[in-house]
């Protein structure tokens, strides 16, 4: 099986433009994962890449599922790394999107503003909006509009047109208002407070990893190759030429073809050692 795991404020419905060619593809059952504090996941007063990894053993073990192929979207990434390091024996191979273990500091600034951004559209949204129009009011809204014009990093730098339909992770609450089915304060707050630790810098995953980055990201993986690769020896690196941060968004079927490619080829090198030919 291959697990789909999002990035930061993001949800599950962000991959609904692949699961579903990934599944075909590689004749494969895809699980897309809410991670906590996140789409319909269980909102907790804790947040942590380590404690992320246990949350998706935890469903493998419920499905008595042994080993699975993780595919991370930069949380969803960094959530890879920490499953690598202390379940190397449950991963077949980890495919990393657009981010290292180390991001540099300006990357965290931008997060920190665009979860600002985050919260201040919910106040933006014009009273008698249906979802649908709200979805689309706050894609434009983060994407291009007064939030990209204000922000010197973009994050998640993603055409308004992209987002056309797209499921934003947002809900219409009881009395009408917008809401994040993110847990945006727990999220901020482990963020702001350093409670949200690092990736361990110490750990060691020989396994297959594949990372997949944009040219023009501002998350610059390039700049902790050589760190990285102390930790993911076996890692091959791919670039999307003037891709940004969301590739899966971006250039779906570019994506997409990757993932696949990458995940045949392993199984068949995997079947070919274990058949000795």
């Amino acid at each position: 099986p291959i697990v789909l795991l999002h990035g930061v404020t993001n949800a599950k419905e962000t991959w609904d433009d692949c699961a579903q060619e990934i599944a075909n593809r590689t004749a494969s059952q895809v699980f897309c994962l809410d991670a906590r504090n996140h789409g319909d996941s269980e909102w907790t007063e804790t947040i942590g890449y380590d404690s992320m990894a246990e949350d998706v053993v935890n469903f493998m073990n419920s499905r008595s599922i042994p080993r699975i192929t993780i595919v991370g979207h930069s949380m969803g990434g960094k959530t890879g790394m920490a499953f690598a390091f202390k379940y190397p024996e449950r991963l077949e191979s980890l495919i990393i999107e657009d981010i290292s273990a180390r991001s540099p500091s300006s990357s965290r600034t931008g997060i920190s503003y665009y979860m600002k951004q985050k919260r201040d559209v919910l106040m933006k949204i014009p009273p008698d909006t249906e979802l649908a129009e709200a979805k689309k009011f706050a894609a434009s809204y983060l994407s291009g509009g007064e939030a990209a014009a204000k922000r010197k990093l973009q994050v998640n730098t993603i055409a308004p047109k992209i987002w056309e339909g797209r499921d934003l992770p947002l809900r219409m609450t009881s009395s009408g208002d917008f809401e994040w089915k993110t847990n945006l304060n727990v999220i901020v707050n482990s963020m702001e407070s350093g409670k949200w630790s690092p990736v361990s810098s110490d750990g060691l995953y020989e396994g297959p990893v594949f990372l997949i980055y944009g040219t023009k990201s501002p998350f610059k993986v390039l700049e902790d190759k050589e760190e990285f690769l102390k930790q993911f020896p076996k890692t091959v690196y791919q670039p999307i030429q003037d891709g940004t941060h969301s590739l899966h968004i971006e250039y779906p079927e570019i994506f997409t073809n990757l993932v696949c490619e990458f995940i045949l080829k392993i199984r068949a090198s995997t079947d070919k050692h274990r058949t000795g030919i």
